[in-house]
C-alpha cells in the first residue's frame, strides 16, 4: 500500500509541476504575441515602450516561477520519499526525546526554515537582478536580509503559538480537534 500511495504522489506532483510548466508557457506565449501593440483600450495613455517592458517584466518573472516551480518540488521530494522529515524528527528527538509537543513544533520550525532558505536564491534574483533589470528595485542587499529576519520574527510571533495550539489540540482533543483547532483559526 505504501508504495501506491508514494506512486499516486509522484504522479500527483509531476502533473501538477507540468501543468503549471505548460500554464506557464502558454503565458509567454500569449505575452510574445501580443508584445508589439498595446490593447486599444489603452492605446491612448499607455506608451508602446511601457506595454513592451511590461510584457518583458512579465515574461522575466513567469520564467521565474517556473524554475520556482521545479525548484520547489524538488525540496518536497527531497523532504517526503528523500527522508528529510524524518531525519529532521531524528535530529530533534535525540535532542529532546521527552519533550513531545516541544519537539513536533521544532520540526515544523524546522521545515519552514529550510523552505525559506531554499526560497532565499530565488528571491534575491527575483529582487537584484530581475526586478533591478526592469528598474522596479528599490531595496539593498542589507535591506533584503533584515527583512527576511523581521518576515521570520512576524512569523514565530504568530505562527508559533498557533502551531503549539494546533500540535496540543491534536494530542488531547481526541477525534474533534479539528473542529477546536478550526475555531482558534478562525478567531485569529
Amino acid at each position: 500500500m505504501t508504495a501506491a500511495f508514494t506512486a499516486l504522489f509522484i504522479v500527483i506532483l509531476a502533473a501538477t509541476v507540468l501543468v503549471r510548466a505548460w500554464l506557464g508557457l502558454r503565458h509567454i506565449g500569449h505575452v510574445t504575441v501580443h508584445r508589439g501593440a498595446v490593447p486599444a483600450a489603452f492605446a491612448t495613455t499607455i506608451r508602446l515602450e511601457d506595454h513592451q517592458k511590461a510584457a518583458d517584466y512579465t515574461i522575466a518573472k513567469t520564467r521565474l516561477m517556473m524554475a520556482d516551480g521545479g525548484v520547489q518540488a524538488v525540496f518536497l521530494l527531497i523532504l517526503t520519499i528523500g527522508g528529510g522529515l524524518q531525519a529532521i524528527d531524528t535530529a530533534w528527538r535525540s535532542v529532546l526525546p521527552e519533550h513531545e509537543l516541544l519537539r513536533g513544533a521544532l520540526v515544523v520550525a524546522s521545515v519552514f526554515a529550510l523552505s525559506g532558505l531554499v526560497d532565499i536564491p530565488l528571491g534575491y534574483y527575483k529582487t537584484f537582478v530581475v526586478d533591478a533589470r526592469f528598474g522596479f528595485n528599490r531595496m539593498s542587499p542589507a535591506m533584503f536580509f533584515t527583512d527576511l529576519v523581521k518576515h521570520a520574527l512576524i512569523g514565530m510571533a504568530f505562527g508559533g503559538p498557533l502551531l503549539f495550539a494546533a500540535l496540543w489540540l491534536m494530542q488531547s482533543a481526541n477525534d474533534l480537534w479539528w473542529f477546536y483547532l478550526w475555531i482558534i483559526w478562525s478567531g485569529f
